[in-house]
């Protein structure tokens, strides 16, 4: 069995020639996944568990650099820019606003909660009264106001 060296040797050896492989066919776009590789895909095609994609610094080096030729990130224009800030600011009202709504729903949910607790408090005082009551009628046999 070989050593976690010897395995590790293997692995870079099989990617480097992945790497090499892409390069010459030029389809290394069919790996892509949000502006990187596709590990999962790279795994199960070179039989590679994905724990040695993030281990093995020369892998790890290897396939970031094959990303920074293969899938260059571009610099955003301000007009991007602007439309990114504006969707945030967007996102952060409508978060607001739900946060808002749903203060307001929790305070209508516990002004509720605390008058059926006065009430059930009420309740329960009237029912100990129209026990003793009961119990009252039970022993005399008549109605005692």
């Amino acid at each position: 069995m070989p050593s976690g060296q010897q395995l590790a040797q293997e692995y870079f050896e099989i990617v480097q020639n992945w790497i090499a492989e892409r390069n010459a066919m030029q389809d290394f776009q069919e790996y892509e996944r949000r502006g990187a590789i596709n590990k999962t895909v790279l795994s199960q095609e070179l039989g590679i568990g994905k724990s040695a994609f993030r281990q093995n610094p020369r892998i790890k080096a290897a396939l970031e650099e094959a990303e920074s030729r293969w899938f260059p990130k571009k610099e955003k224009t301000d007009e991007e820019k602007a439309k990114d800030n504006k969707a945030k600011e967007e996102a952060l009202d409508r978060s607001e606003s739900r946060l808002s709504a749903s203060r307001s729903e929790l305070s209508k949910v516990l002004d509720e909660n605390a008058k059926l607790r006065a009430e059930n408090s009420d309740l329960k005082r009237k029912l100990e009264r129209f026990e003793e009551m009961q119990s009252i009628i039970s022993e005399t046999g008549q109605f005692v106001c």
